[in-house]
């Protein structure tokens, strides 16, 4: 078991504007992302399931094609191997945090070591 404090995890830039902190445990792995405005993340997969979670501001979210408005308070459950993008605008500052199983893969994908 392990206690964290948000304050004391480490953001590293994931892409131009968007950062991350990391909290991972044997198999699972949570990431919280902050972004400037107008940051985007391209289209990309994931062969894991996910959860996104929006805790500030406001995000367009893209899963296969479908576009969708996401505000404080809002999610969206990822299956495997589905494409997703995302681009975040309006209210400063963004913030979410997405949970995942946290395989090796996963880790790699971020350039991680597990805790």
């Amino acid at each position: 078991m392990s206690f964290f404090s948000e304050s004391d995890l480490q953001a590293r830039q994931l892409l131009e504007g968007i950062t991350l902190k990391v909290v991972s445990g044997d198999k699972t792995m949570m990431t919280i992302f902050e972004f400037e405005l107008n940051a985007v993340i391209p289209s990309h997969k994931h062969p894991h399931e996910q959860i996104t979670y929006v805790l500030e501001g406001e995000l367009e979210f893209t899963v296969e094609g479908e576009t969708r408005l996401l505000r404080k308070g809002d999610g969206v459950v990822i299956p495997p191997i589905m494409s997703t993008a995302q681009r975040f605008f309006k209210r400063l500052p963004r913030r979410l945090t997405r949970g995942t199983l946290a395989e090796k893969i996963i880790c790699e994908e971020y350039g991680l070591r597990m805790a």
